[in-house]
């Protein structure tokens, strides 16, 4: 049995069957590098649960608010609609809760696309991710596109730079650290150094870009791009400034 990615988060979600999860528990047990696999996947889906829990918490804006009571409103009409004419349509309550619960469900199909999505604060710990001392390195000398292998053999490239709503430079970019999963990531630059901001799993480079991982990638970069990228001249300029206004 290939004891993949999927795998193991099907493992740590409790979703094998009993044989499956016996196997895997061995494979744990007696391969390093699969245990170092599952750690790293176990915190990071930790931290996921934590993130979708503190999204609940936060109360609908009014707008969205609006657009519960008029999709309730409507979902019920159809529903009224249902008992004269016989027709099976979706039920009134699951789109009136879709639409209540949507900050999950927004999150949750991110979350779905990739097993895991982890979204950071700006004083989040730098430590969330394998080798973080060489990879702020490199987003501080690297030019995007520019594949290097660190000392710790890590494959890193970054993929792009622009700056957030909060006026600080942001880089996008890939990392795969020796024997865990690979990562697709989102720092920004505060002061000398930098913080990471989302994190979610990425296929090596070949299959990095996939239909499913560019949108859900989109989604993100929107919400935090303000203006246009920067482009290759400016990003030479901005390192070779060590990153200054």
């Amino acid at each position: 049995m290939t004891i993949s990615d999927e795998t193991l988060n099907a493992f740590i979600d409790g979703e094998l069957s009993p044989l499956e999860m016996s196997i895997v528990r061995d494979a744990i047990a007696n391969d390093e590098v699969v245990a170092e696999r599952a750690d790293v996947l176990a915190s990071l889906n930790s931290q996921v649960h934590a993130s979708l829990s503190s999204i609940d918490a936060v109360p609908l804006s009014s707008g969205l608010d609006d657009l519960r009571k008029k999709l309730e409103a409507s979902a019920r009409a159809e529903h009224s609609s249902e008992q004269t004419d016989n027709v099976i349509r979706f039920p009134w309550w699951r789109k009136a809760q879709a639409v209540i619960t949507m900050p999950t469900a927004i999150a949750a199909s991110v979350a779905a696309v990739f097993g895991f999505f982890m979204n950071f604060d700006t004083h989040s710990n730098p430590a969330a991710l394998p080798d973080w001392t060489a990879i702020n390195n490199a987003l501080s000398h690297q030019r995007s596109g520019e594949v290097i292998t660190t000392k710790n053999g890590a494959s890193f490239e970054a993929r792009l730079t622009f700056l957030n709503h909060e006026g600080e430079y942001c880089r996008q970019f890939y990392i795969k650290p020796m024997n865990t999963p690979a990562l697709q990531s989102i720092a920004c630059r505060v002061g000398d150094d930098w913080n990471l901001r989302a994190a979610m799993p990425a296929g090596d480079q070949a299959s990095y870009q996939t239909a499913s991982s560019n949108r859900a990638l989109d989604d993100v970069l929107d919400t935090m791009i303000k203006g246009d990228l920067v482009s290759p001249e400016q990003e030479t300029s901005i390192i070779e400034s060590r990153w200054k206004p």
